[in-house]
């Protein structure tokens, strides 16, 4: 259900939508009271797709987004020193928090790329190409969940 309302705000382009993810990106791009730094960073991403992919890039954007946008959420707790897993269907925005944290923190692994922008980008257009590291991390997520699926059943 999340994915279909995700996926209709690209099809309807629902301006109010995509400028809440815009918001949510660049707050999470903002780095020690810069936000002009993270709008930078953030246009010179979506010039860089444009100059690769000659797609519009903020679709582009989003549809990475859509590939790796979480549907449940994984946690643990204890209960008299047992540790039960529980999962839980999630809202929209949080979900959508969450994939952008993914797509931020995983650039870190591209060593031979200089700039933040150029990491950024290249990550989105893997990502939409399917090999992208947010994509690996996704199904390792979804591989957790099936693993201990009983344990989610049996903590309800």
């Amino acid at each position: 259900m999340i994915r279909k309302l995700f996926y209709n705000s690209l099809i309807f382009n629902n301006n109010t939508r995509i400028n809440t993810i815009i918001k949510i990106t660049l707050n999470k791009l903002f780095y020690n009271g810069k936000f002009a730094q993270a709008n930078k960073i953030f246009s010179t991403v979506l010039l860089l797709i444009l100059d690769t992919t000659k797609i519009n890039p903020l679709y582009f954007y989003l549809k990475a987004l859509w590939f790796i946008f979480p549907d449940i959420k994984f946690y643990s707790r204890y209960q008299e020193n047992i540790k039960f897993f529980k999962s839980i269907n999630i809202s929209f925005l949080y979900s959508l928090k969450i994939a952008i944290t993914w797509l931020i923190l995983s650039i870190v692994e591209y060593k031979d790329i200089q700039t933040y922008s150029e990491k950024l980008a290249t990550e989105i257009v893997n990502i939409n190409h399917g090999n992208g590291i947010c994509c690996k991390k996704k199904l390792k997520y979804y591989e957790f969940i099936l693993e201990n699926k009983e344990f989610c059943i049996l903590s309800e």
